[in-house]
């Protein structure tokens, strides 16, 4: 009777074990990059490369970090195929500046530049209100 007892508990002990693996993992696998706050997809004519899309997943890195991960396509042959990427990382850098880095891997780019913004918003709301509206504009 004693082992049927043990043999039971060490069960709901394994059990309970491989449950909370299972909540954990998900949750590290978020704070890799941060927790998603947006992401989409845009199609757009391009002058010099005629249709593309653009596809983006934005990340909120800490309270003061935004990362933007974009990733551009050229339509050729009726498929898209990757072209380039970029990621634009927003962070606040005081009261009123957000410093702005953006890496591109496109052999046209100038791979990575800095700038700064004078602005009062956090960098949630300069993304939400600037950023973002001024991202999907230039596009088309």
């Amino acid at each position: 009777m004693v082992k049927k007892i043990t043999a039971i508990v060490a069960l709901a002990v394994l059990f309970m074990f491989c449950a909370s693996i299972q909540f954990v993992e998900p949750a590290s696998a978020a704070t890799s990059k941060g927790i998603k706050v947006d992401h989409g997809t845009k199609y757009f004519w391009s002058g010099q490369s005629g249709n593309m899309k653009m596809t983006w997943k934005t990340y909120k890195v800490t309270s003061n970090t935004r990362k933007v991960y974009q990733t551009f396509y050229v339509k050729i042959n009726g498929k898209y195929l990757v072209s380039w990427h970029e990621i634009i990382t927003l962070r606040k850098v005081s009261k009123n500046r957000i410093k702005i880095i953006d890496y591109t891997d496109s052999e046209l780019g100038p791979g990575t530049t800095v700038t700064y913004k004078k602005t009062k918003l956090s960098t949630r709301k300069y993304y939400w209100y600037k950023f973002r509206p001024q991202m999907l504009k230039n596009l088309g």
